[in-house]
C-alpha cells in the first residue's frame, strides 16, 4: 500500500503532494461537446452510464438548466425542466441517483427582474423531469447545492435558505421529503452565516460541507460536519481563512474533501480524508486549485484549473504522488465521477476562454 493510500486511509499522515508528467499510457478523450453550456455536476450509476448536469443558454439570452445522459459512448440531451421560462432563468448544480429511470437534480432558479433565487429540485423518471416541492412555504427564496443517493428510498439534498442564506437540509424517505435540522457544529463559526458547500453519503452518516464567516471577525472558515442519527459533529476544521470546495466518499466509507488553506501571499489547495474525522493529507502548488475530487479502488482524481491561465487541471494520484494527466480545454473543469468499472469522468465549461462563447465538454479517461 502506498504511503499516500495509508495516510488517506488511516488519516494519520500528511503527504506533500507533488505534480509531474503524466504517464505516456494515460489519456483522457472527448466524449461530447455542447455550444453555450456550463456543465457543473456529474455522477454515473453503471458502467458506460454517466449523468452531467448544468446550464444552457437559450434564444432570450438567459440559461436555463440542462442536463445528459451518456450511455455507451453516445450522449443525449434531456427534455428540459418543466417551468414558466419567461420570468425565470435557471441552473442545475448537482446530480444523483440509483438508476437511469430515479435521478435526481438540483439548482436554482433566478427571477429575470429581481435577481432573487428559490431552489430547483427535480426527478428525472426515464421520461421526463418532475419539479419536486420541498417542506417550505411557496417561493421560499434560496438554492440547493448537491444531492446525495444511498438508495431510491434514502436521498439527502443541502442548501441554503433565506435572503442571506442559512444552511438547509432535506432527506427524501421514497414517501416523503422532510427538512432534517442541522446544527453548526464548529465553534468558531457564526450559526446565522453558515453555508452548505457540497455533500456525500456513507453507509452510516451524511458529511456535509460548509462555509462560515468567523464569529469574531470577518473571515471565513470551512468545516466539514457529520451526521449520525441525529447528532451532529465536526469532522474537519480550516480554521480562519481556509475553506472547502467540494466532498465525496469512495464507496468504501473514506471520505475526502478539497479546499484551501491560507499562507503567506495567498493560499494553499488541500485534500484532507478520513473516516470519522479527517485531516489533511496532501497539498498542493499555489498556482493550482480544485473544484472536484472523486475516488473509487485507490484511485484518486482532482479537477480544476491553473489559476494563471484558468485552463483545465487533472490531477491522479499515481503512488505516493499526485500526477498531472493532459488534457485539452481553455476553460476549467468543475466535476469528476468514477464509474462501478474504475473509469474517471469530468465535465466543465472547458472550451471558450475568456471571451468566447463557452462550450462544455465531457470526458472519459482511458488507460
Amino acid at each position: 500500500m502506498s504511503a499516500l493510500v495509508t495516510a488517506l486511509a488511516l488519516g494519520l499522515t500528511t503527504v506533500a503532494a507533488a505534480t509531474g508528467p503524466a504517464p505516456a499510457a494515460a489519456s483522457w478523450e472527448p466524449v461530447h461537446r455542447q455550444s453555450q453550456t456550463f456543465l457543473d455536476g456529474v455522477t454515473t450509476t453503471g458502467p458506460e452510464h454517466v449523468w452531467a448536469v448544468g446550464s444552457q443558454l437559450a434564444t432570450d439570452g438567459f440559461y436555463r438548466p440542462a442536463a445528459f445522459r451518456t450511455v455507451d459512448g453516445v450522449t443525449t440531451q434531456l427534455p428540459p425542466v418543466p417551468a414558466d421560462y419567461s420570468t425565470r432563468w435557471g441552473r442545475f448544480l448537482s446530480v444523483d441517483g440509483v438508476a437511469d429511470d430515479d435521478m435526481w437534480a438540483v439548482g436554482l432558479f433566478v427571477a429575470k427582474t429581481s435577481g432573487t433565487t428559490i431552489p430547483l429540485l427535480a426527478h428525472w423518471n426515464g421520461t421526463a423531469w418532475q419539479q419536486v416541492r420541498l417542506p417550505l412555504p411557496p417561493r421560499s427564496l434560496g438554492e440547493l447545492v448537491s444531492v446525495s443517493a444511498r438508495a431510491a428510498d434514502d436521498v439527502w439534498f443541502a442548501g441554503n435558505l433565506g435572503d442571506f442564506g442559512d444552511v438547509a437540509l432535506f432527506h427524501w424517505d421514497g414517501t416523503q421529503i422532510s427538512e432534517i435540522p442541522v446544527t453548526v457544529a464548529d465553534p468558531i463559526c457564526s450559526p446565522t452565516r453558515t453555508l452548505a458547500v457540497d455533500l456525500t453519503t456513507t453507509s452510516r452518516a451524511v458529511w456535509l460541507a460548509t462555509r462560515c464567516t468567523v464569529n469574531t471577525d470577518a473571515r471565513t472558515a470551512g468545516s466539514v460536519q457529520r451526521l449520525v442519527g441525529s447528532t451532529w459533529s465536526l469532522a474537519y476544521s480550516t480554521g480562519p481563512s481556509g475553506g472547502l470546495v467540494s466532498i465525496a466518499d469512495d464507496g468504501t466509507g473514506l471520505v475526502l474533501a478539497t479546499g484551501f488553506k491560507p499562507v503567506f501571499g495567498g493560499s494553499l489547495p488541500i485534500l484532507v480524508a478520513g473516516r470519522s474525522t479527517l485531516r489533511e493529507v496532501a497539498s498542493f502548488g499555489q498556482e493550482q486549485f480544485y473544484w472536484d475530487v472523486a475516488a473509487q479502488a485507490g484511485a484518486i482524481y482532482l479537477v480544476g484549473q491553473l489559476s494563471s491561465s484558468n485552463t483545465p487541471q487533472i490531477l491522479r494520484r499515481s503512488g505516493a504522488t499526485f500526477v498531472a494527466e493532459p488534457i485539452d480545454g481553455d476553460v476549467p473543469l468543475f466535476g469528476v465521477t468514477v464509474d462501478p468499472a474504475g473509469t474517471a469522468w469530468a465535465v466543465g465549461p472547458a472550451f471558450g476562454g475568456a471571451f468566447g462563447l463557452v462550450s462544455a465538454g465531457l470526458w472519459r479517461r482511458t488507460g
